[in-house]
């Protein structure tokens, strides 16, 4: 699998940083990472960067608890590569795979899923 760039909204700067780290580790150092925390700086990012987007991680809860829900449903209209669905709460992970994300998985065990599914 080869990742270029990643655009990964996660709103906790703790996660930010092991996240980014954990990405440029399995996927390469020159793999760039576009960071947000944001709703509106994760759609400007989004909306700069679509044909060069790679692979999308998606929080489904972000600052002050608004969630990335209509967001999801806007992205997938256009963008048909990987959304990974992250959340430790599995109906939020339900309700972004309805939506259209196409993997999910819980925030804790995102290190060895981007593992296997580099290697898959």
């Amino acid at each position: 699998m080869n990742i270029k760039k990643v655009l990964l909204v996660e709103d906790r700067p703790s996660l930010q940083y092991s996240f980014t780290y954990a990405i440029k580790s399995i996927f390469g150092e020159k793999t760039v990472v576009l960071v947000t925390g944001k709703l509106a700086e994760a759609e400007a990012f989004f909306s700069d960067n679509v044909g060069e987007l790679d692979l999308i991680l998606m929080d489904a809860t972000i600052e002050d608890g608004e969630t990335t829900f209509r967001l999801v449903a806007d992205i997938v209209k256009v963008f048909k590569r990987p959304i990974v669905a992250m959340s430790s709460n599995n109906d939020d992970r339900k309700k972004m795979m309805e939506l259209g994300c196409t993997h999910d998985c819980d925030k804790g065990n995102i290190v060895d899923f981007l593992t296997n599914w580099k290697e898959s």
